[in-house]
Parts: structure tokens; sequence; C-alpha cells
């Protein structure tokens, strides 16, 4: 019986530390970019003038930009955010899920998109404000000047791992079977 109850407080605490990264909030460390601006502003790792082809531009340039930081996108997933916004920024938008890192496409001469890192305290907060026109290097302007305003926003979300899920549920049922034979007795 001993035995039974020492391998069943094993195996839990083996799940629990396996399916860590699945509970934890992404964070990576300091702000390394040079656009840094005053709360809840987010901040920009990078931008560029990118072709209108849709989902795997958009992976590749981020992917460029935040290696350029020592950062990675693995564990996110790309998720659509919306199109046609129109305006030339951002305040507190609220996609209605967390996010780390989120591409904004803008219309104009230049068509540039913006790579966003939600980099506020603790781990981000999840709402998306852009600097205000004319800040560097957000380059909106009023028409024919500059872009015409925000024409799409993509997301980059945490993606728990299956396996890491399959873990944590056969721990916590592991922990359950232990709970109900104690009960029993």
């Amino acid at each position: 019986m001993r035995k039974f109850k020492m391998l069943t407080m094993l195996c839990a605490a083996i799940m629990v530390f396996a399916a860590a990264p699945v509970l934890a909030i992404p964070t990576y460390g300091p702000n390394p970019s040079g656009w840094t601006y005053a709360s809840p502003i987010d901040n920009i790792l990078g931008y560029e003038a990118l072709p209108n082809s849709g989902q795997a531009t958009e992976v590749a340039f981020a992917t460029d930009v935040v290696s350029h930081f020592g950062l990675s996108l693995a564990g996110l997933a790309w998720f659509d955010g919306g199109n046609a916004f129109g305006q030339t920024s951002l305040n507190l938008y609220d996609p209605g899920f967390p996010w780390v890192f989120a591409v904004i496409k803008v219309n104009g001469p230049n068509d540039y998109s913006y790579l966003i890192w939600d980099t506020q305290a603790a781990g981000g907060d999840d709402l998306l404000t852009t600097p205000l026109p004319g800040q560097t290097p957000w380059n909106m302007g009023v028409p024919p000047n500059g872009p015409y305003g925000i024409s799409h926003v993509s997301f980059f979300v945490a993606v728990p791992e299956p396996y890491t899920l399959l873990l944590l549920g056969l721990g916590l049922g592991l922990v359950g079977v232990a709970g109900m034979r104690r009960f029993r007795k």
C-alpha cells in the first residue's frame, strides 16, 4: 500500500512538471526593441513592406524579426484577427484571447506590416494598443502622404501541446484515483 502511494505521488509530480509549460505565461525578458512607448502602448519589434499574401508571409516575417532578438515563435500559432479596421491607431483593442505577438497590416503607398509585442507588465495585458500617428516608426498619416489605415490584424497565440495536456490529464487522474482509494478506507 505504501509503495502504491509513493508511486502515485511520484507520477503526479512528474505529470505536473511535464505540464508546466502549458501553465506558464510566455515571457521573453526585457524588451529588446528600440521602439518603446509609454504604457499601455505595445512595442513595435519591426516593420516591413510586405506583399498582400496572407499567413505564410506574416509567419515568415514574424519569424525573421523575432529571431533578431533571440526570441522564438515556438509554441505559438498564427490566428486571423480580422480586417478592415480603417483606423490609423488602435486603443485597448481586445481580441478576446491572450496573445504574444501581433502583425498589423496597413493599406497605403507602402503597405507596411508591423510586428507588435505584448510586453506590458505581468506577461502582457492582452489588449492591443498601437502608437499614435506620427510616432516613429508607426508610419500612419493622412492620405496621400501616408497609409490609409489598418486593414488587417493577425495574432500569434500560445497553444498548449496536445501531449502536455494528455500528461496533465493523466496526472490529475492518478491523483483522483489515489484520493478515491483513500476516501474508501
